[in-house]
C-alpha cells in the first residue's frame, strides 16, 4: 500500500481557510473581518472552556454551582456559539451537533449531566476551523494549564493532597481533585502529540515522553495511563519498520481497528453481566482491576438501563472543593453510591443512557474507519489506545482527556456528507439515463 499521510481529515490546504467562502456572493471584501472575528472568538471560547474544565480538575477551582463556576462554564460556550455564527457554514456539521444537542438536552434533563451539550456546541466550533491547528491549540492549552497547576502544588500555592496506599506506596495529587488526574491528561497529550507529529517525529523526542511518563508515575502510581503511554510509544516505534508495519496494515488488524470501540463496549457489558463473586477466576480479574467488576455490576443492578439514563451521586476516592474548603468525597458525609463504575462504556451506559452511548461508539467509530481509510497508522494508535484506557477509566467522552472526539466528529460529519453526495449522484445517473432512453425514443418515433 502506498505510503499516506494523515491529512486527509483536514480540510482542503489548496484553499485559504481564513477566507474561503466570504467572498461569494457579491459581497467581496467587506466581509473578510467575518472569519478573522470567527478564529478570535473561537480562541477566546475554546482556551477559556479548557481552561476551566483542567482547572474544575483541580484544588484551584471555584465550588460547584457557585457564579464564578458557572458563568465562566456557560460564557465560554457563548462566545464559541457566536465563533460558529461568525463561522464558515457547514449544514451537514451543523444538523449532526443539533442531533447530540437535542440528545444532550433530554440526558441533561434525566441525569442533570449536561457534558454532551457542551460537546454538541464545542465540536460543532472545532469542525469549522483546520483540523490540526485545533489539536494544537488544545494541546497546548490543556498541557500550559495542567503545567501551571502541578507547578503551585509544587511551590506551596495549591495543595498537593496525597493518597496513601496499604502498602505504603503514597499517592500524589499535584494539585488535581485525585491523584490519577495528571496522568490520564498526559495519555492524552502524548498520543495527540504523536498524531501531530506524525512521520516528522524523532528518535530523541521518545525520551522525555518516556521521562517524564516515569516521573508521573512514581508520583501518582497510576499504573493504567503509565502502561498504556508505554504501549503507545512501542507501537509509534514499531510502525516505522517495514514488517510491523505491512502487519498492522494486515486485513484482519484494519477490521479490528474499525471496530475496536464497539469490541471494547460488547466486553465491558458482557464482563459485568458475566462476573461472578464466587469464581476465583473472576475475582482474581476483580482484584487485578482494582475492584471494578464488582462495582460496576452492582452499579448496573441497582440502576438498569434507560434510552436517556438517570442520575447518580457517585462518590469516590477523590476530595472536594466546597465554600468550606477542601474535602474528602466519603469523608464529606456526602449522600450517594460508593459503587463508582470507573468503565466508561458502562459509566456512559448507566448514566446518560443507551442513546448515548450508541451515539458515541458512532462517531468514535467513524473516525476509526476514517483513518483506516486514510492509512494514518498514528491516528489509528491514538484512537485503539484510547479505546482500551475507556475500558478502565471514565473519560471517554472528556474532551480535555480525549482529544480525538475532535477528529471523531469531523469524520462523522464527513462520512455523511460522502454518502449524501454517493446518493445525489446516482440520482442525477439515473436521470440523465431516463433522459438518455427517453431521447432515444423521440428520435425513433420521428425519423420517416
Amino acid at each position: 500500500m502506498a505510503e499516506r499521510n494523515c491529512r486527509g481529515l483536514e480540510p482542503n490546504r489548496k484553499t485559504n481557510e481564513l477566507t474561503d467562502g466570504y467572498r461569494s456572493g457579491g459581497r467581496g471584501e467587506a466581509l473578510l473581518y467575518r472569519p478573522l472575528l470567527s478564529r478570535g472568538l473561537f480562541l477566546v471560547g475554546f482556551a477559556s472552556w479548557l481552561v476551566w474544565r483542567v482547572f474544575s480538575t483541580s484544588v484551584l477551582t471555584f465550588p460547584d454551582g457557585s457564579l464564578a463556576h458557572t458563568a465562566i462554564h456557560y460564557g465560554s460556550l457563548a462566545v464559541l456559539l457566536l465563533a460558529a455564527v461568525f463561522g464558515r457554514k457547514k449544514p451537514v456539521h451543523a444538523i449532526v451537533a443539533l442531533v447530540l444537542f437535542a440528545l444532550g438536552a433530554v440526558v441533561y434533563l434525566r441525569s442533570g449531566d449536561a457534558i454532551l451539550v457542551d460537546l454538541a456546541v464545542i465540536l460543532y466550533a472545532c469542525s469549522l476551523f483546520p483540523l490540526r491547528w485545533v489539536m494544537r491549540i488544545a494541546a497546548i492549552v490543556v498541557a500550559l494549564s495542567v503545567a501551571v497547576v502541578v507547578a503551585m502544588s509544587q511551590v506551596g500555592l495549591a495543595r498537593d493532597y496525597l493518597w496513601p496506599r496499604g502498602d505504603g506506596t503514597v499517592r500524589h495529587g499535584l494539585g488535581f481533585l485525585y491523584c490519577t488526574y495528571v496522568s490520564h491528561y498526559y495519555l492524552n497529550l502524548v498520543l495527540v502529540y504523536l498524531y501531530l507529529r506524525e512521520d516528522k517525529l524523532r528518535w530523541i523526542e521518545y525520551a522525555p515522553i518516556v521521562i517524564i511518563n516515569l516521573i508521573i508515575y512514581f508520583l501518582t502510581d497510576s499504573r493504567n495511563s503509565f502502561l498504556l503511554v508505554l504501549l503507545a510509544v512501542v507501537l509509534s516505534i514499531g510502525i516505522r519498520f517495514e514488517p510491523i508495519k505491512r502487519l498492522v496494515r494486515g486485513r484482519a488488524v484494519r477490521s479490528a481497528v474499525c471496530c475496536v470501540f464497539a469490541l471494547c463496549a460488547v466486553l465491558s457489558i458482557v464482563a459485568t453481566v458475566a462476573y461472578d463473586g464466587n469464581s476465583s477466576a473472576w475475582r482474581n480479574m476483580n482484584s487485578l482491576l482494582s475492584n471494578r467488576l464488582e462495582q460496576t455490576q452492582t452499579s448496573f443492578h441497582r440502576y438498569g438501563i434507560s434510552p436517556f439514563g438517570r442520575e447518580i451521586a457517585f462518590v469516590g476516592n477523590g476530595i472536594t472543593v466546597t465554600e468550606e474548603g477542601i474535602v474528602e468525597d466519603k469523608a464529606a458525609g456526602l449522600s450517594g453510591d460508593q459503587n463508582y463504575v470507573d468503565c466508561s462504556y458502562m459509566n456512559v451506559l448507566i448514566r446518560l443512557g443507551a442513546l448515548a452511548l450508541l451515539a458515541a461508539i458512532a462517531m468514535l467509530t467513524a473516525g476509526c474507519l476514517q483513518a483506516v481509510a486514510e492509512d494514518c497508522l498514528v491516528l489509528q494508535i491514538g484512537l485503539v489506545v484510547t479505546a482500551l484506557h475507556s475500558l478502565v477509566d471514565p473519560q471517554l467522552l472528556e474532551l480535555p482527556y480525549d482529544f480525538f472526539l475532535i477528529v471523531c466528529f469531523v469524520a462523522l460529519c464527513e462520512l455523511i456528507e460522502k454518502r449524501i453526495a454517493q446518493r445525489f449522484e446516482r440520482a442525477n445517473s439515473c436521470e440523465a439515463l431516463v433522459k438518455h432512453v427517453v431521447d432515444a425514443e423521440i428520435d425513433e418515433l420521428q425519423e420517416p
